[in-house]
């Protein structure tokens, strides 16, 4: 019929709602398109991380806190930050084009392939060297971040924001 748009749906973008042939509004949420950008800004935060780890490394001496041995401190510090690193790289990483198994896999690889950067660049830094403890430490740390967040998403209640 003259007049009319087409049999196709019409798309408002500004309500994210669509109107149909016979004028009747469909309500059901549209796809979001913005989620490209929501996963880089996340991966922001795994950047941050990572720049943190390489000041810490860029250091001749180690962070010290009072009461505790110098070790523990630096044990603690490798499995802790590997962890967080790991965790924000999954995060980062969209779960619309990856399984949650090949995001793991992702985050895992990419925290190690960190790890070995960040032990090469410590070779370059007076006072510092690379060893391989220190990268058997950040693997361990980025493999139990890891784990426990499998832990977490696999609970029966927790459930992503924005699926069903």
């Amino acid at each position: 019929m003259p007049g009319r748009a087409g049999s196709e749906r019409i798309t408002c973008t500004a309500t994210r709602t669509q109107i149909s042939k016979r004028g009747c509004i469909d309500r059901r949420p549209m796809p979001s398109t913005d989620w490209r950008l929501s996963a880089a800004l996340r991966l922001l935060s795994a950047v941050a991380t990572m720049g943190a780890i390489f000041a810490l490394s860029s250091r001749s001496s180690q962070p010290k806190l009072p009461g505790l041995a110098p070790d523990l401190v630096a044990i603690a510090g490798h499995v802790f930050a590997y962890a967080v690193l790991a965790i924000l790289i999954w995060w980062g990483l969209p779960s619309r084009l990856l399984t949650k198994r090949q995001r793991v896999a992702a985050a895992f690889l990419c925290a190690v392939a960190f790890a070995v950067s960040d032990e090469w660049h410590q070779s370059f830094i007076l006072g510092r060297e690379p060893t391989f403890v220190d990268l058997a430490l950040d693997v361990i740390g980025a493999a139990c971040g890891l784990a426990i967040l499998a832990r977490i998403t696999a609970s029966a209640s927790w459930q992503p924001r924005g699926r069903p």
